[in-house]
């Protein structure tokens, strides 16, 4: 009967500890039992300091992911990225092979390199866990998959490739033996995308909460075989049953309030984890959501951070950000905008709508960050989420080019 006292505790970390692409409850038991199992909630790096500018250096990669037709590429600022993720066409069949973007669609994302020929463009893989794990635990179906890779790369003109790949060995339907299995797959990559007059580069999509990257990566294999990771720093916090409270999608920064497994969901502590863990800062993009999360409260008087909620917003629960401009035109549209100053992140709330976003403060201080830890750039989820139709200004694209700015400039 001693333990039964601690239940409230262990449901409290429960619901607060949701993960970036961790959707079910198998997830969440798995971030709480090792919480109580092993003691690791003292990790190595605890002590990470944040605010070490020491690494300071010049960035040199600003990479966006991009959904063909969101925006029509006439929309689409060549310049405004120097690398291009095309996502959403890319994927594996039932009989475990690849299959691949019209090459009329590819033929038409490539008219952005025209434009700018110093643009790079690499094609996204979006696949399920079962077929992947099927293709990486086979070395023949490995190399069929490696050999169609890049021939339809160097066909038709890509630059590279990139895996979104979520996540070895961690979801419910992965298999333990992805995560060795993603080592050897990336190793024949790289030696076929080595191959060739034009090297091709090999970038990976990667989860940000250490519970799952421990569980997924051999990081320094992948700090090996891979020219860049894209570390998914967004979705630290996410409406469920097992979450009924507000939160930030991507804090730079903990709140002091915050402790044990909550100091841990931002994005300072999640990147560095990787630094800590075997990657070079040197092939680090660390990722920025140019979109939000949306609760509506349960309560119109309790509007902070960790207010208990009771769904999403009235507008769902992703928020682009020409959403946001909209709903605070006209006086504001009757919200009222608050600062986090320990998260560096903005959110607004009216009634019983609470809207957690990024705007050009917030990403240019994560720009900042970026350039004063050394990493090689940072990485935007997406196109589609910022402002390019001119909502909020006639500037646009504003997040992304705030972003490219600091790093820039």
């Amino acid at each position: 009967m001693a333990s039964v006292k601690w239940l409230p505790i262990l449901i409290f970390v429960l619901l607060f500890c949701e993960s970036d692409g961790a959707k079910n409850y198998n997830h969440q038991k798995d971030y709480l039992w090792k919480f109580v199992k092993d003691g690791s909630h003292k990790l190595v790096g605890d002590n990470f300091d944040v605010h070490n500018t020491s690494f300071a250096s010049s960035p040199t990669v600003l990479s966006c992911y991009y959904e063909y037709n969101r925006p029509p590429v006439d929309k689409v600022d060549a310049f405004l990225c120097t690398h291009l993720l095309f996502i959403g066409l890319c994927d594996i069949d039932s009989n475990n092979r690849l299959f691949f973007p019209n090459v009329n669609v590819a033929r038409d994302v490539m008219r952005l390199k025209k434009t700018n020929p110093q643009l790079k463009i690499l094609l996204t893989l979006t696949p399920r866990n079962q077929r992947i794990s099927n293709i990486v635990l086979n070395r023949n179906l490995s190399a069929v998959a490696v050999r169609s890779i890049t021939s339809y790369l160097r066909t038709n003109d890509f630059d590279g490739f990139d895996i979104d790949w979520e996540f070895p060995s961690w979801s419910s339907d992965a298999k333990p033996t992805d995560k060795n299995g993603l080592t050897s797959f990336l190793k024949m990559l790289r030696g076929s995308f080595r191959s060739g007059p034009k090297k091709l580069l090999l970038t990976m999509a990667t989860s940000a909460p250490w519970t799952i990257s421990e569980k997924a990566y051999d990081i320094p294999s992948l700090n090996k075989y891979l020219d860049f990771v894209n570390i998914m720093n967004y979705d630290f916090h996410d409406f469920s049953w097992y979450e009924p409270f507000t939160g930030y999608n991507a804090p730079l920064f903990a709140k002091p309030l915050e402790i044990w497994l909550l100091s841990r969901l931002n994005t300072a502590y999640s990147t560095l984890y990787w630094v800590e863990n075997g990657m070079d800062r040197s092939k680090i993009l660390c990722g920025i959501p140019t979109y939000g999360r949306g609760y509506t409260l349960l309560f119109s008087f309790l509007h902070s951070v960790y207010a208990p909620a009771i769904g999403p917003s009235k507008f769902g629960d992703g928020l682009n950000y020409s959403m946001i401009c909209d709903e605070q035109r006209g006086g504001l549209g009757g919200y009222t905008l608050e600062w986090d100053d320990d998260a560096k992140v903005p959110y607004m709330h009216k009634g019983r709508q609470w809207l957690a976003y990024e705007d050009e403060r917030s990403v240019s201080l994560k720009a900042q960050w970026i350039k004063e830890q050394g990493f090689a750039g940072a990485m935007v989820f997406d196109l589609a989420s910022d402002d390019w139709q001119g909502s909020c200004s006639y500037n646009l694209f504003p997040l992304i080019k705030a972003i490219n700015r600091v790093l820039f400039d």
